[in-house]
């Protein structure tokens, strides 16, 4: 149903890597996974079962935390299209590619698409372990969704009433860059 490959930068046709089983998979950070629909999908499962795509792109983010999953569906009917796609949003994907061969322009548009940004940094930083319990998540998530003009750590510390130094300090024990960058 599904193969999947490395995708190494600047995802050009040639820097696809051969496509294999999710246990081959050796990504570095900075690659992307790239999981191909291979065969349509059956039909969803019911009840509390997760669907089977769900299931390999959490494995894949467990194994592969600095890489982003995107979904690349070649060439598909228009129902086998539409419940691709309706699997890869439950299984909240970075990106949804189509066609022979995939388009690295494209995927740099939806990987820096802001739509969905924030959530995905979140999960991202939560799964390499850069924010651990405690970390006040929705901070984050406010100042990653404010416009590129206001996100600065002084308009995050005058909401939350905590010194910008603090939160500079906060992000570098974290390893993450300060907003701006």
């Amino acid at each position: 149903m599904f193969d999947v490959a490395c995708w190494k930068p600047p995802f050009a046709a040639d820097s696809l890597a051969g496509f294999g089983p999710p246990d081959a998979l050796a990504p570095a950070p900075g690659d992307v996974v790239l999981v191909r629909l291979t065969a349509p999908l059956q039909d969803e499962t019911t009840g509390a079962e997760p669907h089977p795509l769900v299931e390999l792109v959490h494995e894949l983010r467990v194994r592969c935390s600095a890489c982003p999953v995107v979904l690349w569906i070649p060439h598909a009917p228009p129902q086998v299209l539409i419940d691709a796609v309706r699997a890869g949003t439950q299984a909240q994907v970075r990106a949804i590619l189509g066609g022979e061969p995939p388009d690295p322009g494209l995927l740099r548009a939806q990987l820096t698409h802001p739509g969905g940004l924030s959530t995905f940094v979140l999960r991202w930083a939560s799964d390499a372990g850069y924010l651990p319990p405690g970390v006040e998540q929705e901070d984050v998530r406010e100042l990653l969704d404010a416009p590129p003009s206001v996100r600065t750590l002084q308009r995050l510390s005058l909401q939350r009433q905590v010194a910008a130094r603090t939160w500079r300090s906060r992000l570098q024990q974290l390893g993450l860059p300060n907003p701006h960058a």
